[in-house]
């Protein structure tokens, strides 16, 4: 006989906010940062003054570059207790991120990584795994032949989307680059088993 698959709190009681609270924060040990999100987001739904779901919905939202987003939740949270642990430094981050974000886009969008750089860099501290940002750095180091910088920033993007085809892509060529060629075959098949048709990571593997 099967056994009967384990229900979930939130399937169990989806009413209680609470639970959908600790389903994000076991999403997020997973680096699921969409989906706690998602979870947060029905927990403050059905409270709408957990404190708990803004903050953290705003902490992951921010990680992952949705400055705007998080900045808006930490306002909630001060607006519920002023005095919530690191809520003024966050607030200021998330608005020097939003203030910054589309300056370093523009440098990058015209080649600049002079002065692109030195803001994706400072944006990265606030926001590690936004994907633009890191490819982004990616693009510059390339064309500074700097694989093991390479390495770093497409780390972050396959951590929360491991199988970003350009990523394992760029990650590949920077490891045959550095003469790794077994590393680089290995994301070059990663590539291959998520689009088996894919003629660049065929072109890599070949």
């Amino acid at each position: 006989k099967k056994k009967k698959k384990k229900k979930k709190m939130s399937d169990v009681e989806p009413k209680k906010h609470v639970n959908w609270h600790k389903r994000a924060m076991a999403q997020l040990a997973k680096n699921n940062y969409h989906k706690a999100i998602s979870d947060w987001t029905k927990a403050v739904e059905l409270d709408e003054s957990f404190i708990h779901g803004y903050y953290y919905r705003g902490k992951a939202q921010q990680r992952i570059g949705e400055c705007g987003k998080a900045h808006s939740d930490y306002n909630k949270v001060y607006a519920l207790d002023a005095s919530h642990e690191d809520v003024d430094t966050l607030i200021h981050e998330t608005e020097t991120c939003v203030t910054n974000y589309e300056k370093a886009l523009h440098f990058l969008h015209k080649k600049d990584c002079a002065s692109a750089q030195p803001l994706m860099e400072e944006l990265l501290t606030i926001a590690p795994y936004d994907t633009k940002l890191n490819f982004g750095m990616v693009e510059c180091h390339l064309h500074n032949k700097d694989y093991q910088a390479m390495l770093r920033y497409t780390a972050n993007i396959l951590r929360i989307e491991p199988q970003n085809l350009d990523a394992l892509l760029l990650r590949g060529r920077a490891y045959y680059s550095l003469g790794e060629y077994e590393m680089a075959i290995k994301h070059f098949k990663s590539g291959l088993k998520s689009d088996p048709d894919h003629k660049t990571h065929k072109a890599e593997f070949k």
